[in-house]
């Protein structure tokens, strides 16, 4: 008889644990539920991810110029134009002030504008034609403030007609090289200012500078980061100034001498043919301190070369 109590006691206090057990495991299941919920709720109103943003739109640009008025027989007076160029929205306008409160103005389509004339004369002055009607065009000659402002100008016009062409290959495409000495010192976290610098080229003009280029071209002496490191820098900075996505064509390296070729990834396929090399030219052409990188390829049917040297003061190893 004395076993009974107990053995009911021991049955009670296991039907107690059972129960504290349930709700412990029911509190761990809602618990689980709200998480869940929490992460789904997240993930929905979690910004798009940068990768899938559409590529940076390119600001509408308005260039001043004047119509050239060839007249022997009188003086002419000049008339002042605006050219407005609107990339995204493929047209350009030509804005001509008639008097002070009136303007008048023609809007061309992308498809219109049939030829740029560039005159080797008068370097600020450019030639466009237009397509007025079916079969019929019409010239206009205009002088821009200065022969940047015209090459800023031909270049954003390229650009548009690339954008909305039905072409299935561009006819034209744009590359930026760049060359830096870092001094075996790492580079600062932010190095945009380089990747959209005016440069030295034929174009200096602060509008140009908008215009993403097809194909980046990275040559380095005494850099000291590793090459995988490197490259993966370069595109998050790429991807931080232009918006859009690069891929690596080919990277060559010979100490701390560097070349890194980078394109748009619409353009991956587009490259063949790729070789790289290097020649060393330092302390009897056996150290590879001194001496020169290259890269080469083929776009579309287009060859390219890229070389990237590091030598002594003097002109001794150029030839080699």
């Amino acid at each position: 008889q004395a076993a009974n109590p107990s053995g009911e006691q021991e049955l009670e206090s296991l039907v107690c644990k059972l129960s504290v057990l349930k709700d412990l495991l029911s509190s761990i299941e809602k618990k689980a539920l709200k998480a869940l919920q929490d992460m789904s709720n997240s993930a929905q109103s979690a910004p798009v991810p940068q990768s899938s943003r559409k590529a940076k739109s390119i600001p509408v640009q308005t260039f001043e110029v004047k119509l050239d008025m060839l007249d022997l027989t009188k003086i002419v007076k000049s008339q002042k134009y605006t050219l407005t160029v609107d990339v995204d929205g493929g047209k350009l306008v030509v804005n001509k002030k008639v008097k002070e409160a009136q303007e008048d103005w023609n809007t061309f389509a992308h498809d219109k504008i049939r030829q740029l004339i560039k005159s080797q004369r008068v370097p600020s002055k450019l030639g466009i034609v237009f397509e007025k009607e079916k079969d019929k065009t019409q010239r206009k000659d205009f002088i821009f403030v200065s022969a940047r402002k015209r090459e800023a100008f031909c270049q954003l016009l390229q650009l548009m007609k690339n954008k909305h062409s039905n072409q299935d290959e561009p006819d034209m495409i744009s590359v930026f090289i760049g060359t830096w000495n870092m001094g075996s010192v790492p580079p600062q976290k932010n190095i945009t200012s380089w990747m959209g610098s005016k440069g030295l080229g034929k174009t200096l003009d602060e509008m140009a500078v908008t215009i993403p280029h097809d194909i980046y071209v990275f040559g380095t002496q005494e850099n000291s980061v590793g090459d995988k490191e490197w490259v993966d820098f370069l595109r998050a900075m790429l991807k931080e100034c232009t918006e859009l996505d690069y891929r690596l064509v080919a990277m060559q390296s010979l100490w701390n001498i560097k070349i890194a070729v980078l394109v748009r990834v619409e353009h991956e396929n587009r490259i063949t043919h790729v070789s790289t090399s290097s020649v060393k030219t330092g302390i009897a052409n056996t150290l590879g301190n001194k001496g020169a990188v290259g890269i080469s390829f083929m776009f579309n049917g287009t060859s390219f070369g890229f070389v990237n040297c590091h030598l002594t003061s003097g002109n001794e190893k150029t030839a080699r």
